[in-house]
């Protein structure tokens, strides 16, 4: 039966590895007792409620607070005392369960207890619970009651437990080694149970819940899931671990094999390439444990290699290129035509998006339209602004097919717009085509088929606005109104209008703004740095999805939050073009960049959770002296810290990600009121925490001492005066 299981995983995995398969964005990472972990040797993770990490190993447990481990050895420890569970019991205090018995850490005081039992004692703790303020342990040799007044336990009952989960609706379920899983609960102040699924006789390793509360047991055999008919086995074989990330896919790792997703899309499971990739040593895919963080980090325990971090942001993308046979990539034009992206490659015509090949399809490779920098489309007919042949049309076939004797083009000498203009951008709105390049702005009328010049200025991109007004950027990435300059200090690559015709602009400064009927520019910058944006688009649901040098960024305007994305690989991934993104039908944010296009689902989007954080008071035993920690470990490069003053300064000051110590010590002498606040990468922030503190004029001992030195100078000049006038008396 086994072996069937297993021959029919090697068969999943080799179908699987033919589908498409969703690309997260994610970074690695992979810590060892270089960094500060106790041991190589990982058995246990758990979280506790202030977001900290707790790691289990071979002889004791570390903390990871984003920025550093600490660790702390089970005293008079043998090496086959591994902590094989962690879990809380109030807010300083542990459970540690280890093959020979089970301790209570002390968090303030960091020392263990062994919790002393005349039953037969707790050995593989596998999980615990709290049903109504009293706690319970379950393990292989029974279910235990925990006795924090007395400090020891009393057994219960013989179940074997091999693990544990509480449900969405808060009930307890229990697996066990042959038994299935139990429900338990307290009926009369007694501990009882009842069979969930007793006809699986598989021991269970796991119990997880999906986003629409369906369960998903882990068993030594396989994946079960249920649904209206009862459990059901999903995928045979055999797992090290599983688990279930903010996508609601189900990841799992084979034992000395790699790291594995089963998504909706893919159906059975697949070997992530991405994670795999990192995974090089032979130790570093022995996995003992794994979990899913708060905030998304997917964090996977080694046999004698550490600690591994996957960060998955909570949207996924994909990639086209041209695949093999052709080398160059640098997309200068995009479209979204009904099921169908157009782009322009560099050097080499125009591509379609071909979606099941996951590539770009070239449709016209004439000489005209080697160098496509823009596309629009009315009906049938296709627009293409050029470097060196002005602006084409093109008729658009059945089956989106061209020929290259279709291809025409649309120019006017009188007005300077010519056959070889070296044209930069086109847009369509109301029949009327706007087009910008070195030649200058022009438009063009479908209906009239006549040409208006607009501006002299050579230009990257020219719009009008709704209220009449003309805006273009030029050629040495200047804005200009109505023919005048404005803010000659700004440096603009791409703009774009919302519903209100407020102007949006993608400059080196970050995100800009100018109202409506106004000249005035606003600025909004990441917390995570400065970056120089170079494509904007506003999607349905308000967002601002921006293309940088630097990465794929979107900006929440209600929260004044932005979230950045970076696909792993060559920097080129990374680096968007001007102007060039636009939206498919389907709700896909398309990008064009110097490897291809990246696609993201901005329909499905959704962010992070609000990230926990600690913070310090008092470090160095001084006042005004803070330590803060972002305890959101997905992609916690990306984070950062905040703080103002309650009075009275309102203004957020935000510290990068590892800048997390705040001295204001130096301040004058007062009673201050202080807020903190952390972000994440998606640029959510958490719950502000506030506290006060007050400073103390550090001059004080030299003023004292100064004082000091002035009273017996005093003393002096008195003594002096008084034995003058003492002589005085005498002499008469």
């Amino acid at each position: 039966m086994l072996l069937r299981l297993k021959l029919y995983l090697l068969l999943s995995l080799a179908i699987c590895n033919n589908l498409t398969a969703k690309n997260f964005f994610t970074n690695h990472a992979k810590y060892t007792t270089e960094h500060g972990l106790l041991t190589n040797n990982i058995y246990s993770l758990f979280q506790d409620q202030t977001g900290l990490l707790w790691i289990g190993g071979s002889n004791g447990i570390s903390v990871y607070n984003a920025y550093q481990f600490k660790s702390f050895p089970i005293p008079n420890h043998n090496f086959i005392d591994t902590v094989q569970h962690i879990s809380q019991i109030n807010k300083n205090q542990l459970f540690v369960g280890t093959n020979l018995g089970v301790y209570v850490f002390d968090i303030s005081g960091k020392d263990y207890r062994l919790i002393p039992t005349s039953e037969k004692q707790v050995k593989n703790l596998a999980f615990s619970f709290q049903i109504k303020g009293r706690y319970f342990l379950g393990g292989k040799t029974g279910i235990f009651e925990y006795l924090p007044q007395k400090q020891t336990i009393q057994k219960i009952n013989n179940m074997s437990v091999s693990c544990g989960q509480q449900t969405p609706g808060g009930k307890i379920w229990l697996g066990t080694f042959d038994q299935g899983i139990h429900e338990v609960e307290l009926v009369n102040d007694r501990l009882q149970n009842k069979s969930i699924f007793h006809e699986m006789e598989e021991s269970i390793i796991s119990i997880h819940f999906k986003a629409d509360n369906t369960p998903l047991v882990h068993t030594q055999n396989g994946l079960w899931i249920r649904d209206n008919n009862g459990f059901r086995r999903d995928v045979g074989g055999t797992f090290s671990t599983t688990g279930i990330n903010l996508n609601d896919d189900i990841y799992m790792t084979v034992y000395k094999k790699g790291f594995m997703y089963q998504t909706d899309d893919s159906k059975l499971p697949y070997f992530d390439e991405g994670v795999n990739s990192e995974l090089n040593d032979y130790y570093e895919r022995q996995f003992t444990v794994s979990l899913t963080d708060e905030s998304g980090a997917i964090w996977l325990g080694t046999k004698e290699s550490g600690l591994i971090k996957i960060d998955n942001k909570n949207i996924c993308y994909s990639q086209f290129t041209t695949g093999p046979d052709i080398s160059i990539n640098y997309v200068n034009g995009i479209l979204a035509i009904d099921n169908n992206v157009l782009a322009g490659l560099s050097q080499i015509g125009l591509f379609c998006v071909d979606i099941k090949k996951k590539q770009l399809t070239p449709l016209l490779t004439d000489e005209k339209v080697k160098f496509i920098e823009a596309i629009v489309r009315k009906d049938s007919m296709i627009f293409l602004g050029t470097r060196y042949h002005g602006v084409l049309s093109v008729i658009m076939r059945k089956g989106n097919t061209f020929k290259p004797e279709d291809i025409k083009h649309i120019y006017d000498d009188k007005i300077g717009l010519l056959k070889d203009s070296y044209i930069l951008d086109l847009s369509l709105q109301n029949d009327i085509i706007s087009i910008a390049g070195r030649q200058g702005c022009f438009s063009y009328s479908l209906k009239t088929k006549t040409f208006e010049k607009i501006s002299d200025i050579p230009s990257y991109k020219y719009r009008r606005d709704s209220l009449g007004n003309d805006w273009n950027v030029s050629t040495k990435n200047e804005l200009y109104y109505n023919g005048d300059k404005i803010h000659p200090n700004t440096f603009v690559s791409d703009f774009t209008f919302d519903k209100d015709n407020n102007l949006w602009l993608a400059s080196n400064d970050g995100l800009a703004l100018i109202k409506s009927g106004t000249q005035e520019l606003s600025f909004f910058k990441p917390h995570q740095g400065n970056f120089t944006f170079t494509s904007l688009l506003i999607d349905p649901n308000g967002q601002i999805w921006i293309g940088s040098r630097m990465g794929i960024f979107c900006y929440h305007p209600e929260k004044n939050s932005f979230a950045r994305y970076k696909i792993k690989g060559k920097s080129t991934n990374n680096s968007f073009n001007k102007g060039t993104i636009t939206m498919s039908e389907e709700g896909q944010i398309m990008l064009g960049s110097n490897n291809g296009i990246i696609a993201i689902c901005s329909m499905k989007y959704k962010l992070l959770p609000p990230p926990k954080f600690q913070v310090q008071e008092h470090i160095n035993g001084e006042e005004g002296i803070f330590s803060v920690s972002n305890l959101s470990f997905n992609h916690q490069e990306d984070n950062a810290i905040a703080y103002r003053f309650v009075h009275p300064d309102s203004t957020w000051h935000i510290n990068q990600h590892d800048n997390r110590i705040i001295d204001l010590s130096d301040l004058p002498p007062f009673t201050y009121e202080l807020e903190f606040n952390a972000i994440n990468s998606d640029g959510v922030w958490g719950e502000s925490y506030t506290t006060s503190f007050w400073t103390e004029n550090k001059d004080k001992p030299r003023i004292f001492i100064y004082a000091i030195v002035i009273f017996f100078v005093l003393l002096l000049v008195l003594a002096k005066f008084f034995l003058k006038n003492e002589d005085e008396s005498h002499t008469i």
